[in-house]
């Protein structure tokens, strides 16, 4: 006799003296009552007979398992597995000791675990569950859409590189993209845009001369589409084929001395501002971007670098008065010529000197310096450069104030005298 058969034997014997002990009122007879009622109950549904396994599926294959779905419900079933549970041990259903009716499945990708105290419930369960499970594997994924290019280099430029970068860089980087790629590249998808034409934009400046805002052009357009290949929204750059056509690039030109002595002329009649400032930055060499952080005492110009990256712990350095500017020092009022914007020296040396840049003016002071026979070393030092790559020169070279007073002295030269 098998389990199943002492079952019902023993729910029969039960029964039979509960029959006979009708006339008993106890709580425990009662309950003895309900107990022999439900097992009564679950006999009249069909048994399953006790799985083998615990009915998991290994390697794709469905477990071992008695029950099975009738034909009516199987054809409920999507037609991929309906052979599956045609088998003579397809499904997972087992009864728990609790009387609640268990199916599980998994199938590849696919896991359904139900239960009930219905078997019919459970089997509609079940059914649903795996049709829409079948619906979500078979179903097409979506097509992502591709963004709009000006779009997407906004995004990329307010999410990647502002964090990255001082707001006049981020600032430069946004006129760029709103003056020539967006008007460029409207509505346009990133996606389909190709080499020729991104070749043919960098081209449009080379062409006109302006060299600085392709070559920029393209630094920014090839770390976009870079970045879109990483973002998995292209699958290679268009950039890599365009060529930034070569041209040499224009450095800064020293003042002659002549030019110097405009500079000079008009320093102790009234001066503006402005003039004051660019004698201040002739004999210093310090950017127009610095001027706002100049400071000055016992001799010394103390100032903030520039030239640092957001994130970065800023970086002061000192220089000493040389004898060119030591004469010209009372006549420029340091609290005024820090107030001067860069935009305006900008402005004002380009209608003095039509032909040279502000920043000629530190061409000229690092020009000079060696040209009076101070070694290069110092030079980078007061000029805010790395002295070379060496880690000698960048990290343990430690100039004293009293060698770098000495050198200074040495910048002293005739303006009346060519070079």
């Amino acid at each position: 006799m098998d389990e199943d058969e002492r079952r019902i034997v023993q729910v029969c014997i039960s029964a039979r003296l509960l029959l006979v002990n009708k006339s008993e009122t106890t709580e425990a007879f009662r309950q003895q009552q309900e107990n022999v009622v439900k097992e009564l109950l679950l006999l009249a549904a069909p048994l399953p007979a006790r799985p083998e396994s615990d009915g998991t599926q290994e390697n794709g294959k469905i477990g071992e398992t008695a029950i099975s779905f009738t034909e009516k419900e199987i054809l409920k079933m999507p037609k991929q597995f309906r052979k599956l549970f045609r088998q003579p041990k397809g499904d997972h259903i087992r009864l728990r000791e609790n009387g609640v009716y268990e199916i599980r499945f998994q199938f590849n990708k696919i896991k359904i675990t139900v239960s009930s105290k219905s078997l019919a419930t459970a089997k509609q369960k079940f059914i649903k569950q795996l049709c829409e499970a079948a619906a979500r594997g078979t179903a097409e994924p979506p097509v992502p859409t591709a963004p709009l290019l000006t779009e997407y280099m906004l995004q990329w430029l307010d999410t990647v590189k502002k964090p990255l970068v001082k707001p006049i860089t981020f600032k430069a980087y946004t006129q760029n993209i709103r003056a020539y790629v967006i008007p460029e590249f409207t509505e346009r998808k990133i996606d389909g845009i190709r080499h020729f034409e991104l070749q043919t934009f960098i081209n449009g400046f080379v062409e006109k001369e302006n060299f600085r805002t392709a070559k920029k052009s393209y630094q920014l357009l090839s770390a976009v589409f870079d970045y879109a290949v990483a973002d998995e929204v292209l699958p290679r750059s268009p950039m890599a084929k365009v060529k930034m056509p070569h041209y040499e690039q224009l450095h800064g030109v020293p003042l002659s001395r002549a030019e110097e002595k405009v500079l000079l002329d008009p320093l102790r009649e009234d001066p503006a501002p402005y003039i004051q400032a660019f004698v201040f930055m002739l004999y210093t060499g310090i950017r127009r971007s610095e001027l706002a952080s100049v400071q000055i005492a016992d001799g010394w110009i103390r100032l903030t670098t520039s030239k640092q990256r957001k994130g970065y712990r800023e970086k002061t350095r000192s220089l000493p008065v040389s004898p060119m500017l030591g004469p010209n020092l009372p006549f420029i009022d340091v609290a005024e010529i820090v107030k001067v914007s860069p935009a305006v020296l900008t402005k004002r040396f380009k209608q003095l000197f039509p032909t040279h840049h502000l920043h000629d003016l530190r061409h000229t002071f690092i020009t000079r310096c060696q040209e009076c026979g101070v070694p290069r070393e110092v030079v980078s030092v007061w000029a805010g450069h790395a002295a070379d790559n060496t880690m000698t020169s960048n990290v343990y070279t430690h100039f004293s104030r009293e060698f770098m007073l000495k050198e200074a002295k040495k910048v002293i030269y005739n303006l009346s005298m060519p070079i």
